[in-house]
């Protein structure tokens, strides 16, 4: 993500295209799947430089208000 600019460029993505049946051009096209991030906030990082988790509040507060504006989808498929 960090050098490409795009989520699920390394080799978790090729999975995650596989299990979903997808290439490339169709993950990426936001009129076909939209990507989210689960708490939409980022705490920071440890000690150790692996990621915090994100506070609670950060889902209650935007979640929800997100999720209402965009339209309906047939799968909802949660990743992490």
């Amino acid at each position: 993500m960090h050098e490409s600019g795009r989520p699920f460029t390394d080799p978790s993505g090729d999975r995650l295209r596989d299990w979903m049946g997808l290439g490339q051009e169709d993950f990426y096209d936001t009129n076909k799947v939209a990507i989210l991030p689960m708490a939409f906030c980022f705490p920071g990082y440890t000690d150790k430089g692996a990621d915090l988790p994100p506070p609670p509040i950060c889902a209650r507060s935007w979640r929800a208000r997100l999720l209402a504006d965009l339209p309906e989808f047939p799968l909802t498929l949660l990743v992490g």
